[in-house]
């Protein structure tokens, strides 16, 4: 049996413009789908979040979290660092033959971050589906990319592609004893 992925939540926004000088609060509903999978998978699992500089400098770190809460996603660890470039070039050691690493490791290393790890049904999937593409002119409206997003590299936030860098990422930043599974 095949299972498509679909979320419908909806978030709150706050927006300021220039003829309200109020914040003025509304909300929108959020709809994501994603194709059905060669299999159905349906396990609890675990997945890695970074909420990146450019998501903390903005203090969006609690609209970020309702995206993750209003697709079933559960916070079983979180902390806040800052990423020395030693640590930041090991995290993304994968990238380091790419032209982009100096810029990202740069970034990466420019203020504090928030190092999560999510846990629910398919999180590898569904966290994947909530953050969007990584450039966020090419995600889809109501993921977090696509509405915190402002380029490829300020893009809000970082997420495993697969339950197995799930599982090093996680690692990487957090003790067992660290991490509180509502399983």
């Amino acid at each position: 049996m095949l299972k498509s992925l679909f979320f419908s939540f909806v978030v709150p926004v706050i927006s300021l413009t220039a003829a309200t000088p109020a914040p003025q609060e509304e909300t929108k509903v959020i709809e994501v789908t994603a194709p059905a999978a060669a299999e159905e998978v349906t396990e609890i699992q675990q997945t890695f979040s970074i909420l990146k500089p450019d998501a903390i400098e903005n203090n969006i770190i609690g609209e970020i979290s309702e995206y993750y809460e209003s697709a079933g996603l559960h916070v079983v660890a979180s902390k806040m660092t800052k990423l020395t470039p030693e640590q930041a070039k090991a995290f993304y050691a994968e990238h380091k033959d790419k032209p982009f690493f100096p810029k990202l490791i740069e970034y990466i290393t420019s203020g504090p971050v928030i190092v999560q790890v999510l846990e629910g049904e398919d999180a590898v999937a569904v966290n994947r589906l909530v953050m969007g593409a990584t450039d966020p002119a090419k995600a889809s409206p109501g993921t977090i990319r696509f509405d915190f997003g402002t380029d490829i590299t300020h893009n809000a936030v970082h997420g495993s592609d697969s339950v197995k860098s799930a599982e090093r990422e996680i690692a990487f930043f957090f003790k067992p004893s660290e991490i509180f599974s509502r399983q």
